[in-house]
């Protein structure tokens, strides 16, 4: 017998499963208030699901984590381009952050963000849509799960 995790999902307490993958992604974090956006050219889409996804980066400096915490709640919207496994082109994500986890480590910070997408994109849904029905018939691969 198979089950949810094995399968390369999880569920917690959201309505639909979450799939773990491990997508390269660039990020833009902005509010209406920022003249420039705080641009992440490095982060990691770790969990997808059609009503949101898992953000993570490490940042190398050394800061608070209740300093960090203060400088990202502040930014809301959220802008993320990735490409898909098995798509032509990149996806591009728009949605809110909802909650953010940094956390020390000795190489830097490394934050955790919770993003809800906005479903008014319809392209970017589409995209998604398509990933998330041929990871739930085709099973996991390497490189959909985070390490």
């Amino acid at each position: 017998m198979t089950t949810k995790e094995e399968k390369g999902s999880f569920s917690e307490r959201r309505d639909r499963p979450r799939h773990r993958v491990n997508l390269p992604a660039s990020v833009k974090i902005t509010t209406s208030e920022m003249t420039q956006p705080f641009d992440i050219k490095e982060a990691t889409i770790c969990d997808v699901n059609e009503g949101g996804f898992g953000l993570s980066l490490t940042v190398e400096t050394v800061t608070t984590r209740n300093e960090l915490s203060r400088l990202i709640v502040r930014r809301r919207a959220c802008y993320a381009t990735t490409v898909f496994p098995g798509a032509q082109r990149p996806s591009h994500l728009y949605g809110d952050i909802i909650w953010v986890e940094p956390h020390a480590t000795p190489s830097g910070t490394v934050i955790r963000f919770g993003i809800s997408i906005d479903r008014k994109d319809p392209e970017g849904m589409a995209d998604l849509r398509a990933f998330l029905k041929t990871a739930g018939t085709r099973g996991p691969t390497k490189a959909d799960f985070s390490t």
